[in-house]
């Protein structure tokens, strides 16, 4: 095996040769080794894969550059007697596509809709990842992409849009005439099932595809992808999904369909999984739903709940894992294999953080596959290679098939950019069987994107990557006869996912919480804290005692997952999460729901509440810019919650009744605080709020009830608060024996001019009622919490001043900071603390977990 230290000879070499021009360059290569070629060419595109193109005998390379401001548009050759690139054509004016790529609507990166662009007749330059296979029935190379699928004609060298279309069978519901979650027994499965069905422009909606063209069927597969919902077990047992399953196009037809109508995926089954067939999967779908209608029962009947819903989910958890497809990813590219009539899929990124067994950090990475799948062509359906020895996981695969040899192969790199380690090339047979063929050092460090090529004429792998000054180009001249095999190395089965379970109360530690000094914070010390996670607040669950933790974003906590305290037990309990960063990578705030069902871990702000062990991010319609798929589709009124009775699953309901006021103009709901008897109230101005701030000329009061399953809208008259910043400034107030009002919710203004204000909303009459205390805090408020019991509202103000309100004397009061244990600040800009009534204490998240005993009639 050659080393690295041949590589400046080679160079030499390779240089003399691009300048006198001779064809037989590539035969000059070093044998079985990795070299980087000494390309001239402008650089080229990232995040967009290479392909071979046997009628013209090159390796094209086509997509968008990693800066918009030096956007290209030609396709790219790789030219053999040069070797470096070369176009097909002239690329575009940059203004034509800085303008494409500035004002969206044609260019696609992690959001935005493909098309051509009307001064060129060409598509606008894009993020492909994988989207772009070989028809060698037309001779043609395809792209689909979000909004278009396009071919280019490599002989003619030209584009044209192929005006596909997609048939969306993915929102299934019951029998309109059937309440939800309702089974009449005895009934035929397509007595059960209503489709909806609907047809929309281009191929499926989805970002980050990978694509194979299927000869024997004369059909394209797309599995690999992010970014649309299926709700196909929304009706069953209120599952969805960021990953839509496996869709197929028809050239006969020029259409998309869903080759499979629902993944079944049971949390708790067993990691390889049950193959069934549709009968099967029909009668298991409604067994699903009558176990999953009964345990909603149970909950809404509120008795006895914890024993119920804990024995219908063993019987649901029995079930297992029904395989009909591989698991949702993103990354990975397909190739076919004629000897095997099958389309072979290695690893991918899944998205999944597993926070259950260690703290992932503010940005772990996120979760890579090592299982290889194949799609049987004669059959269309997939099946798992039983593969007991495997290539590590790889979130980005670079997988090519060589036919003349029969076997697939895969080149591996170092992970993280900058990374010195080894590249290794791998080999799969037909057989099933893994074997590492290659490995040397790879000195130019981990790449941040690559993709690879092979050139089976010329026995050309050819690799390019996104390096500091632009793409970089390798090559590796491939003889498999000079190669051993070693087997690829045992699989191990990694840890399983437990169902995620609040512990029960430990007495001893109920003691110690009795014993706090009072008004004095106290470090709590349990066993594991949760990670960071800014710009959001704690929920308390007022009828259990517990409290969620949810969030992050922006540039800190990239992961989903939510924790939750036992604050009897002093123990948080932890399940695992999904990954904000999709390929192509996204970590600002996320931009799709997860693969498990859930939000991104953004911004929540004051966007989450708990509730009789669900945590509800969502009541109403969507708005966000992640909501936008969900908006449009049938059942955009949805309750969207994190379920931890059924062991910390995200879950969406939709809402039976709505109920909207008179000058309501839509139905958002909003979601702020809990009522303990079952009702969720939320504000809003303009029914589209940020982060729950609104407006006195237009503002509004949203009522989920949990148990019934409604949503009630209506306008609130003024006078009303003025306009909200980045705070939680409310909390609901249980006010029996007050004069004022019953049932209500405290409300904290601070106003920019000055002149702060201290509010009641009082829910019966649907007004705000102005306090008017005798002095106010200074500043804003982090967080208010009504202290039940003593009749008060404990707040944090400003940069972390104690303040207090007494209903009983309608006035403010500062209270002075203790803390023993250490030191203690609170988090900003929203104080992530919250009262339990349950356990007599504050528990304040700022780096550790932090307890107080108040008692407010002591100064």
């Amino acid at each position: 095996m050659r080393t690295t230290r041949a590589a400046p000879a080679v160079l030499a070499i390779l240089g003399a040769l691009a300048l006198a021009g001779e064809p037989e360059g590539i035969a000059k290569l070093p044998v079985n080794h990795w070299v980087k070629l000494p390309c001239k060419a402008e650089p080229g595109y990232v995040w967009s894969a290479l392909v071979y193109v046997p009628s013209r005998g090159q390796i094209l390379h086509w997509g968008a550059t990693a800066n918009p401001a030096h956007s290209r548009d030609d396709v790219r050759a790789f030219d053999l007697a040069t070797m470096d690139w070369v176009s097909d054509y002239p690329s575009a004016p940059a203004a034509v596509l800085r303008k494409a790529s500035d004002e969206g609507g044609k260019s696609v990166r992690v959001w935005g809709q493909w098309g051509m662009l009307p001064e060129t007749g060409r598509p606008a330059p894009s993020w492909t990842v994988n989207a772009v296979t070989y028809d060698s029935k037309r001779k043609q190379l395809v792209f689909a992409l979000r909004g278009m699928m396009a071919a280019y004609d490599p002989a003619a060298r030209t584009w044209r849009d192929l005006k596909a279309e997609t048939e969306l069978k993915d929102n299934w519901s019951l029998n309109p005439s059937m309440p939800y979650g309702m089974y009449e027994r005895g009934l035929r499965p397509e007595q059960d099932l209503h489709n909806l069905n609907h047809r929309m422009p281009g191929p499926p909606p989805v970002y980050g595809a990978g694509i194979c063209y299927d000869p024997a069927n004369d059909e394209i597969l797309l599995f690999p992808h992010w970014g649309s919902q299926d709700s196909a077990l929304r009706p069953f047992a209120g599952r969805v999904s960021g990953h839509s399953g496996t869709w197929v196009y028809s050239f006969k037809d020029n259409s998309w369909r869903r080759m499979t109508w629902a993944t079944i995926e049971i949390f708790g089954g067993p990691r390889t999984g049950v193959e069934v067939d549709e009968r099967s999967r029909r009668e298991i779908l409604l067994a699903m739903s009558d176990i999953s209608q009964r345990m909603d029962e149970a909950y809404a009947a509120h008795r006895g709940f914890a024993e119920d819903a804990s024995r219908l989910d063993e019987r649901e958890c029995m079930a297992g894992t029904f395989i009909i497809e591989p698991p949702p990813r993103c990354g990975a590219p397909m190739v076919y294999d004629p000897k095997a009539k099958a389309i072979v899929l290695f690893g991918g990124q899944s998205g999944l953080v597993r926070s259950d067994v260690a703290n992932p950090g503010r940005a772990p990475e996120p979760g890579a596959l090592d299982d290889t799948w194949l799609y049987d062509l004669p059959a269309r359906e997939w099946r798992l290679g039983p593969c007991e020895n495997r290539p590590p996981e790889q979130g980005q695969p670079k997988l090519v098939h060589d036919e003349a040899s029969g076997l697939t192969l895969m080149v591996t790199l170092p992970g993280r950019y900058g990374d010195k380690g080894q590249i290794a090339l791998w080999a799969f047979d037909a057989k099933c069987e893994w074997a590492k063929r290659h490995e040397e050092p790879w000195p130019w460090g981990g790449p941040a994107w690559a993709s690879v090529a092979f050139d089976p004429k010329n026995r050309l792998l050819l690799l390019v990557r996104d390096g500091k000054d632009g793409q970089e180009t390798f090559a590796f001249r491939l003889d498999l006869d000079k190669l051993p095999a070693q087997p690829a190395p045992a699989w191990k089965l990694p840890p399983p996912i437990e169902r995620q379970k609040a512990p029960p109360d430990d007495p001893a530690w109920l003691a110690k919480l009795k014993e706090l000094p009072p008004n004095t914070w106290v470090l709590a010390k349990p066993p594991r804290e949760p990670e960071r996670r800014d710009w959001g607040t704690l929920a308390c669950d007022p009828v259990r005692g517990l409290v969620f933790y949810f969030g992050g974003g922006h540039s800190t906590y990239q992961v989903n997952d939510v924790a939750v305290y036992a604050v009897g037990a002093n123990r948080w309990c932890h399940a695992p999460g999904d990954s904000n960063s999709p390929i192509p990578p996204h970590d600002w705030d996320g931009c799709t729901m997860s693969t498990r069902g859930g939000p991104p871990a953004g911004h929540q702000r004051n966007s989450y509440l708990a509730f009789d062990g669900r945590m509800f991010v969502h009541a109403g319609t969507h708005s966000r810019r992640w909501d936008a798929e969900i908006a449009k589709e049938k059942g955009t009124r949805v309750a969207w919650f994190y379920d931890l009775d059924r062991g910390g699953v995200w879950r969406q309901r939709e809402i039976e009744k709505i109920e909207l006021g008179e000058g309501v103009p839509g139905s958002y709901g909003r979601l702020h605080v809990a009522d303990p008897t079952g009702k969720i109230y939320g504000f809003a101005g303009h029914l589209e709020p940020y982060d729950g701030r609104f407006f006195s000329k237009e503002a509004y009061f949203s009522t989920y009830d949990v148990y019934d399953n409604s949503l009630a809208v209506r306008k609130i008259p003024e006078p009303t608060p003025g306009w909200v910043g980045e705070c939680r400034p409310f909390c609901f107030v249980e006010n029996r024996d007050s004069h004022l009002f019953s049932k209500g919710i405290f409300f904290y203004e601070c106003r920019k001019d000055g002149g702060h204000a201290t509010w009641a909303y009082d829910i019966a009459e649907n007004r705000f009622i102005d306090l008017k205390p005798p002095h106010q805090p200074p500043d804003e408020p982090r967080t208010v919490e009504y202290v039940d019991g003593q009749r008060s509202v404990f707040a944090v103000i400003g940069k972390g001043e104690q303040w207090v309100y007494s209903f009983e004397k309608n006035d403010w009061s500062l209270l002075p900071l203790r803390v023993e244990g250490g030191t203690m600040g609170f988090q900003t800009p929203y104080g992530q603390m919250a009262w339990v009534a349950r356990y007599g204490v504050l528990v304040n998240v700022c780096g550790s977990t932090w307890l107080m005993r108040p008692d407010f009639s002591r100064p």
